[in-house]
């Protein structure tokens, strides 16, 4: 692929290729919406089933800066440092969590931290896509997590 990202703010970014390059992300970067097989529109052929992720503008693709690592298969290759990894791995043994939580969600917290800003793909069981996942931790706050840790 020999496709030109342009950073426009911290939300998007253009990219600039081939037709065919172009087409294949904006292809990727679509998902399917369940609930439009009972939409009238979908069905009389007036309104495709899939929500896009990306945009055809004069010639270039917009895109989100969080699905640039997507895009160029670079999801799994953020550095955590083994002190990030240590301190997460000592915070969460001193919870007091009514289960284990998963390799996965761990691994999440601390891509989460190390990259500070970023979207993270998680496997969970909505099937609404109205529905929001708040993430708490009793007895923390936000801050209190940042300052356990910071030390």
């Amino acid at each position: 692929m020999t496709i030109h990202v342009t950073k426009i703010n911290e939300s998007f970014s253009y990219l600039d290729g081939t037709n065919e390059e172009l087409n294949q992300v904006h292809e990727f970067l679509k998902v399917f919406v369940p609930s439009s097989k009972f939409d009238k529109m979908v069905k009389i052929g007036l309104r495709q089933p899939y929500k896009f992720f990306s945009s055809k503008q004069q010639g270039k693709l917009l895109v989100y800066n969080g699905h640039l690592p997507l895009i160029f298969n670079q999801n799994n290759k953020f550095d955590i440092s083994s002190e990030v990894s240590d301190k997460v791995d000592n915070f969460i043994k001193t919870l007091p969590l009514p289960f284990t939580p998963y390799d996965y969600q761990i691994d999440a917290v601390k891509k989460a931290i190390t990259m500070e800003k970023g979207l993270l793909r998680s496997c969970t069981g909505c099937l609404d896509e109205d529905s929001i996942i708040d993430v708490e931790i009793p007895g923390y706050t936000e801050e209190d997590i940042r300052k356990i840790l910071e030390n």
